[in-house]
């Protein structure tokens, strides 16, 4: 979450039975390549309608309301590390300024920055010159300062015409100065610049016009992502795809790249559902479209075998992962093979096949060595989940001595290794330590896992999963001062990430927020972050789930603590009258729970009706109490 990429990029022309570009149109296409020079591969298109995927980011997800796990918030890896962080995507290709000098001639400052009688004309003869100087210069890198002055003249030239083929080239300009907005770190500013420029192209007016649409909503979604804006991110890349389906079909294999991009982000959001959709459309396209045994399909197998494991579906994921592995090592990407053995011993780790996972570990780890080297972060990675199987099997001693390996690996420096690499390998390490019972040595590695990942653009969901996870551990040793603070960084983050919009993993965040914030005696503050946690709930899972019901338990209680008796008791009682339906009236779970309203009834000089219980549960307490005499 690496391995090398194992999707290719798709063929640079648009060409089918309906669509074909003209030669006098390549060099329009060849204008919408733009890369958002930041870092990130962006989806500019090198052909119509072409598609590249994004590494989607782990963001661990408690699975307990009351008592958070600091595992529950690890999302267990289902692909390598590099696999799950940087999955194979079809590449922009560069900007490499070969249109730049016209046959005989070569542009001068002078000659472009010279006026004619008519200033107009020498608007518009001069613009496609500042746009190729543009494209060169930033496809370099090196000067964007000067790349931004002359897509800066372009964008002047390009809006004094009224021709179409000149609004075409603003579109380009427009996406090259949001490019270089984005390089500087100005979100903002690229975002004004690709909504303008999604304002211009008609797509009903041919194929140079849809491309320049798909690529802006494609761009526009990448930066938004940079933005942490993901579910408006989300609605660009849907905006994209929905055009490429209707001007390609369906079933056209640059559908399933982009399909593959898109789920790729639905995982990065945890939304398994609309990722598993997609995943189907492109195996589908593969199945009827594709030649059998392709890279890509084995590179959306992979994917589908991650959504699979997000479903608990580790039987379904194992299949996925085992047809991945075959069709790699027939294209003979025996590297590959083994970041997929590695997958495939995560997959049987789950499924309690631990002998099995053992050795597709070991298989994995001994081809990262020889490919890759003994200090590569893959070798350690691999070190990590054999830590995790140890401890899950009673070998504390073993599990201990390969995470020590492991941050031995991430501890050398010589090897090179990514923040990335280094943030999520410290947090997985961590999470063995808390597993041994070593905290305070899982606090420490966590802290440093939050001060390499600082406040880098598009990381909110990594940020607040590893600060959600030193939070939790913090609360169980008893530090809840820091333990508030942390998850209070951390639902800050996730709030920005998924743009207020309402998730499992927010409410149990704001839930464990309310239970410091209680033994820390600010009840005020934890009622108030405990009733946005239910309202949270009650909308992501709805106001029966047990979930929920847990959060609404602990908000009676601070209901309780203010004097807010009523209030406390009708929530009980609707809390009680659920159990009751779902576990019975002699559940241990339902007599804790009418307990604590009877107590309260008490006080308040109430008393309620007990329901009735059924002969099955007669029966039952009749065998109870036969056991005990």
């Amino acid at each position: 979450m690496g391995m090398d990429p194992v999707a290719v990029s798709p063929v640079n022309e648009l060409s089918s039975d309906n669509h074909t570009v003209k030669p006098e149109s390549k060099a329009a296409v060849e204008n919408f390549i733009v890369s958002n020079g930041n870092g990130r591969k962006t989806p500019g298109r090198s052909s119509p309608l072409n598609s590249v995927a994004i590494s989607p980011l782990r963001s661990p997800a408690p699975t307990s309301v009351k008592t958070l796990s600091p595992q529950s918030t690890r999302r267990k890896s289902t692909g390598s590390r590099e696999t799950y962080r940087k999955p194979s995507l079809p590449a922009r290709p560069s900007l490499d300024g070969k249109l730049l000098r016209r046959e005989g001639s070569t542009p001068t400052k002078k000659s472009l920055l010279s006026s004619s009688d008519d200033e107009d004309e020498g608007r518009l003869r001069q613009g496609p010159w500042f746009l190729k100087l543009a494209k060169s210069y930033h496809a370099q890198g090196d000067n964007p300062a000067k790349a931004f002055q002359y897509v800066q003249r372009a964008i002047q030239c390009f809006e004094k015409s009224v021709d179409v083929k000149a609004s075409l080239d603003l579109v380009v300009s427009l996406h090259i100065l949001a490019a270089l907005h984005c390089r500087m770190g100005q979100f903002d500013e690229a975002e004004t610049a690709l909504k303008r420029a999604l304002e211009i192209p008609d797509p009903e007016a041919g194929m140079e016009h849809v491309l320049a649409t798909f690529s802006g909503h494609m761009q526009l979604g990448d930066t938004l992502a940079l933005m942490g804006k993901h579910q408006l991110s989300l609605t660009s890349y849907h905006a994209g795809l929905q055009l490429q389906k209707h001007a390609l079909g369906e079933l056209d294999p640059r559908v399933a790249e982009t399909c593959r991009y898109v789920a790729e982000v639905h995982l990065q959001a945890m939304q398994f559902e609309e990722a598993g959709e997609l995943c189907e459309l492109a195996l589908r396209i593969h199945q009827e479209k594709s030649t059998a045994g392709t890279v890509e399909e084995a590179a959306d197998r992979r994917l589908m075998a991650m959504v699979c494991s997000g479903r608990e579906d580790h039987e379904a994921a194992l299949e996925h992962l085992v047809l991945s592995s075959t069709l790699l090592l027939a294209n003979g990407l025996e590297s590959d093979v083994a970041a997929v053995d590695a997958t495939i011993g995560d997959a049987l780790l789950a499924l309690g096949r631990d002998t099995e996972a053992a050795l597709s570990y070991q298989k994995a780890v001994t081809v990262f060595k020889a490919t890759k080297g003994e200090n590569h972060a893959l070798v350690a990675s691999v070190y990590v989940r054999l830590s995790e199987l140890y401890m899950k099997t009673g070998k504390p001693r073993e599990a201990k001595t390969y995470c020590e390996s492991a941050l031995r690996i991430f501890g050398t420096h010589a090897a090179g290794h990514s923040v990335e690499d280094l943030v999520y390998g410290l947090s997985d390490v961590a999470g063995v330590y808390e597993m041994m019972g070593e905290k305070e040595k899982a606090i420490d590695l966590l802290s440093r896992a939050v001060d390499l990942q600082g406040s880098a653009p598009g990381q909110h969901f990594t940020a607040a999963g590893i600060e959600a996870q030193l939070g939790i551990v913090q609360y169980m040793v008893g530090k809840y001062q820091q333990a508030h603070s942390s998850l209070k960084n951390s639902v800050a983050k996730l709030k920005a990430a998924n743009d207020g919009k309402p998730s499992i993993f927010l409410g149990l965040l704001l839930n464990q927020l309310g239970l410091a914030c209680i033994e820390l005696s600010e009840i005020d503050e934890a009622c108030i972050t405990l009733q946005e946690a239910k309202s949270v709930m009650e909308e992501a899972c709805g106001p029966l789930h047990s979930d929920t019901l847990a959060v609404c338990s602990n908000l009676a209680s601070t209901y309780d603590a203010l004097g807010r008796t009523h209030d406390a008791i009708n929530m009980l009682e609707s809390i009680l009258n659920v159990k009751e339906d779902r576990l019975g009236t002699i559940h241990p779970e339902v007599e804790d729970e009418r307990e604590r309203l009877t107590v309260l009834m008490n006080e308040m000089g109430r008393s309620r009706t007990r329901k009735s219980s059924t002969l099955e549960e007669l029966l039952s307490m009749a065998k109870l109490e036969s056991a005990r005499h």
